[in-house]
């Protein structure tokens, strides 16, 4: 019981020191440290463009890079994804103007003929 006699009697003296997190009592040197971090990122380094977004390199060059990164999800479903199939393809072999069915094959009479 004289413990919590004494833990109660220092929580009645000191309310806001008990009860104020650590971090918080020295808001000068938080403000100091993101005054500095903002001040200091201009100066660090940029991420320098991956060479697909540089258009400065050769086509050849960005296109290797593309697909390099590209996984092989996203190469197929680009090669469905083209305006222009209705010249391409049958109308039986296309859901609308850009996508092909599934089991589209192209005809290669047709695309030469377009």
């Amino acid at each position: 019981a004289n413990n919590a006699a004494i833990a109660m009697s220092t929580l009645l003296r000191h309310p806001a020191r008990s009860r104020r997190p650590q971090r918080l009592r020295q808001p000068g040197l938080t403000l100091l440290f993101s005054l500095l971090l903002i001040c200091l990122a201009p100066a660090l380094p940029a991420q320098p463009l991956p060479p697909y977004r540089d258009s400065s390199r050769p086509v050849e060059a960005r296109v290797a890079d593309l697909l390099a990164r590209m996984t092989p999800e996203e190469k197929a479903r680009q090669l469905d994804m083209y305006f222009g199939c209705e010249s391409l393809l049958p109308p039986s072999q296309q859901i609308n103007k850009t996508h092909a069915r599934p089991d589209a094959v192209l005809d290669a009479a047709m695309a030469e003929k377009n």
